[in-house]
């Protein structure tokens, strides 16, 4: 039958132990901003895939912020902020909603969360 997914909390299959509330608060950061404008200036508010200027457009990680987090074992907000590779404007690029849409990192994540949604069905069948 169909089951509701949980979508929040520890039993959401993509918990990781409270690394989205880390990411959440890195972005209200300072030096999130400070990157985000950054890149965007270097950029000249222009998406690096399509051309398009004044899209609504989104600054990228290009080696994923969740990806740097988990690696370097960050846990605290502090220890974010001290982390030069999350700041470092080569890690950056402007990209439009929609080609921000199609990175590689994004269609990642959409695949972490069918595989964890067919695991919750599969293990609900037992």
């Amino acid at each position: 039958g169909i089951h509701q997914i949980q979508t929040t909390g520890e039993k959401n299959g993509n918990w990781k132990g409270g690394s989205t509330l880390l990411r959440e608060q890195a972005r209200k950061s300072i030096e999130y901003k400070q990157w985000r404008l950054a890149v965007f200036e270097r950029d000249n508010y222009t998406c690096q895939f399509c051309g398009e200027k004044g899209k609504l457009l989104n600054a990228d990680h290009i080696v994923p912020f969740s990806f740097i987090l988990e690696r370097e074992a960050i846990k605290t907000r502090e220890e974010a902020r001290m982390c030069e590779f999350l700041w470092h404007i080569s890690n950056g690029r402007t990209l439009c909603e929609s080609c921000h849409k199609n990175t590689p990192s994004a269609e990642y994540r959409k695949c972490i969360i069918i595989i964890n949604w067919l695991e919750q069905e599969l293990a609900s069948m037992k």
